[in-house]
């Protein structure tokens, strides 16, 4: 069936905050159909947003794929080197790719993930989110330009430093998002769209979780762009990478390990100043001391450092504060990478630990697993550690703080929940649709969506999938496969001859 589609992605939307929306009369369009739509919810497991979207958009979970967070990381001397995740890591293809490689050439997708490069495919793709700089494969000026002006609206939000500004902005976002929606229809195909919201504006401005009402605007612009894409397109889904939720607490990993002996203290490093020059009066920072210098009093403290300083040159001394590392990764054997945010992953350094670490962790109400527990495939191996899920039930997340700070940090906070959404318009005249409309349960692997929009446009399933033992199971579908592996190694490859 040749049916145009189109695809909203909100990153981080959960299910009980779009239908608290609808009831508030915020999106009167979406509440006015809400019974012709099918209401699921997306189960990433880890609800990270690279590694999400990522199986959302390939069919298979992390273990095949290879995108497990933002970052690859690799303990150097100087101690942890980070580098983005690109599509060159990318283990296995998206649906644009794999709809282009069986002759599907009418997709267009906003914002894939992992976002740089663009590999070379016929589908036309647009991306400035998750990238290093916007690039687009669509050769007429319109491409150029809304990758810049998408890059642009998108650094203002990120670069926002207050709730009014955070919710302007992202209003600005949106209202582009609807341009684009209307400048890129053609006649038929797959049109897919992702955006950044709401997460970002939960991460800079958590009370618009606590208080919606002062989002109601963002609400109504999302319904506006729904409505649009209802009239125009056969159907239309909404998609979410994981959802948000409210937590109470914060339990420090790192802490955690360290009091457990998993974690070994870093070295005494200098601030500024060297050994090498005279009349160097050198005070150690104690460590008692270090949560507040990183904490609420260190501008207090930096100033009364530089005093110390002013007070030293006067007397023709030179002051050097000594600080204490907080770990030392080349030695530890187990800690969680303070480099990103969320956090999920332990690295276990020594694979003999696995138990005591997951016994200590777990004790203090996170839930930790193994990667075999969790993903399958030829690139779990790559798995950045154990996995650490959050305890959302008892509203406490796990975090990558420092040694020296408290185990738990009573504050209340917004981040991400496990559950994504996926909503739905059935097509008519697809039996096998409606049945597993009818019959899957309410809560679906985020691996599913991918299948599902290739069934539903008549290209191959990847033979890699994991959903396929779904769609046959509650749809009763057997579809049309490929592998799709040999011919992505040849992309890949002239991507990187490129």
């Amino acid at each position: 069936m040749k049916a145009s589609i189109a695809v909203l992605g909100l990153d981080g939307m959960p299910k009980d905050l779009l239908v608290e929306a609808m009831a508030r009369g915020w999106m009167p369009f979406l509440n006015s159909v809400r019974g012709r739509l099918v209401w699921k919810q997306l189960d990433p497991i880890v609800p990270l947003t690279p590694p999400s979207w990522t199986s959302i958009m390939s069919g298979v979970n992390p273990g095949k794929h290879g995108i497990y967070d933002f970052y690859k990381y690799e303990v150097i001397s100087e101690g942890i080197k980070a580098r983005l995740y690109t599509s060159m890591d990318l283990n296995h293809p998206r649906i644009h790719e794999m709809a282009s490689m069986s002759g599907y050439r009418e997709v267009t997708i906003v914002n894939p993930m992992p976002g740089y490069p663009i590999l070379p495919t016929k589908a036309r793709v647009i991306s400035f989110l998750h990238a290093p700089k916007p690039v687009t494969n669509i050769s007429e000026s319109m491409g150029d330009k809304l990758a810049r002006e998408g890059w642009e609206r998108s650094l203002r939000l990120l670069n926002a430093s207050s709730c009014g500004q955070v919710i302007d902005r992202a209003l600005e976002v949106l209202e582009f998002y609807r341009e684009m929606v209307f400048s890129l229809r053609k006649d038929r195909g797959l049109y897919w769209f992702t955006s950044s919201i709401p997460d970002e504006i939960f991460h800079k401005c958590p009370k618009a979780f606590y208080k919606p009402d002062i989002i109601s605007r963002l609400f109504e612009e999302i319904d506006a762009i729904l409505r649009y894409m209802w009239n125009e397109y056969d159907t239309v889904f909404v998609v979410s990478d994981h959802g948000s939720t409210r937590y109470r607490a914060k339990i420090n990993v790192n802490k955690v390990l360290y009091d457990n002996g998993f974690i070994v203290p870093g070295e005494v490093v200098e601030e500024r100043e060297t050994h090498k020059k005279q009349g160097l009066v050198k005070v150690r920072m104690p460590r008692i001391l270090i949560p507040l210098i990183r904490g609420p009093l260190r501008v207090l403290a930096r100033s009364f450092f530089q005093f110390l300083r002013d007070i030293a040159g006067w007397r023709g001394k030179r002051l050097a504060l000594e600080i204490p590392r907080g770990i030392d990764y080349s030695k530890s054997k187990a800690y969680m990478p303070p480099t990103t945010t969320p956090w999920y992953y332990v690295v276990l350094r020594d694979s003999g630990s696995v138990g005591e670490v997951k016994r200590a962790l777990s004790r203090e109400g996170l839930i930790v697993l193994s990667p075999e527990e969790v993903f399958s495939g030829e690139r779990i191996s790559e798995a950045p550690g154990l996995i650490v899920l959050w305890n959302e039930a008892e509203g406490f997340m796990a975090y990558a703080g420092s040694i020296y700070e408290p185990r738990i940090i009573k504050r209340k906070t917004v981040n991400h929940g496990r559950y994504g959404i996926l909503v739905y318009k059935p097509l008519e005249g697809l039996d096998w649709l409606e049945r597993f409309s009818e019959r899957s349960p309410e809560r679906l692997p985020n691996h599913i969506v991918a299948p599902l929009l290739m069934a539903i446009m008549g290209v191959p399933i990847s033979s890699a999938s994991d959903s396929l033992p779904l769609l046959e199971k509650y749809g009763g579908l057997k579809p049309k496969m490929a592998d799709y592996r040999v011919k992505w190694l040849l992309i890949k490859k002239i991507a990187s001859a490129i």
